[in-house]
């Protein structure tokens, strides 16, 4: 793997706390919100634990995961790019 692979695989994630989920069904629910998003390709949703959001072009502003999890009843911070 080239240098510019693993540079370009970090580009395309962002690690995001989400607030509000309280068991599996909670994440499961935030997960298939999130993956039903254009530019999101992969959402590993943690209970209690940082996310991490996979997206298929880099992104300088992330409202439409943010309003996403809103709609469905959680809150989220980003907490790296």
């Amino acid at each position: 793997m080239s240098l510019f692979s693993i540079f370009n695989k970090n580009k395309n994630q962002v690690k995001i706390n989400i607030s509000g989920l309280h068991c599996q069904h909670c994440v499961m629910k935030a997960k298939n919100v999130l993956e039903a998003l254009d530019n999101v390709k992969k959402a590993d949703v943690k209970l209690n634990e940082t996310s991490v959001i996979t997206l298929k072009e880099p992104v300088t502003d992330y409202s439409d995961i943010l309003s996403a999890l809103t709609e469905v009843g959680y809150s989220g911070e980003i907490v790296s790019e």
